[in-house]
């Protein structure tokens, strides 16, 4: 009797153990990623924001790669963006400062900033970029 028990169980963990682990491909394909999101994460250094951000999104054909509207935000962009003084007058990158940062001000959408939100006609950036971007300023916006 006690035999049977045992067998009986094992049975059940067996098929629970099967149910599971043949659900645990669905539940990883069907959540979203982070990427599904239009968010990634990325580290508020500089490297990160000019590979994940601007390489990606800003520095596209027409956009602000070399030879397209200013700033050039192509290949290696740090020299072109932080304090360095767009035609408002404000900088690009003004360390410490985003809300005196037109680049920061302009993908946020703020209303003190002429023109679109950036990126134009595209997906705005997700928060956690927005965050990245912001606290990479916050510290100095440092060419790491």
């Amino acid at each position: 009797m006690f035999g049977k028990i045992i067998i009986k169980i094992s049975i059940v963990i067996l098929f629970a153990t099967l149910f599971v682990t043949s659900c645990s491909d669905y539940i990883t394909n069907s959540t979203p990623s982070i990427a599904d999101n239009n968010s990634m994460l990325i580290m508020p250094k500089f490297t990160e924001i000019q590979t994940k951000v601007f390489n990606k999104t800003c520095a596209t054909t027409g956009c602000h790669n070399t030879g397209g509207v200013a700033p050039d935000l192509s290949g290696n962009s740090y020299l072109n963006i932080v304090n360095k003084l767009g035609s408002t007058g404000i900088p690009y990158i003004k360390p410490n400062e985003p809300n005196k940062s037109y680049l920061y001000l302009k993908v946020i959408g703020d209303a003190s900033i002429q023109g679109q939100k950036m990126p134009l006609n595209s997906s705005p950036l997700s928060r956690a970029t927005l965050d990245a971007f912001r606290k990479w300023i916050e510290d100095g916006a440092k060419n790491n």
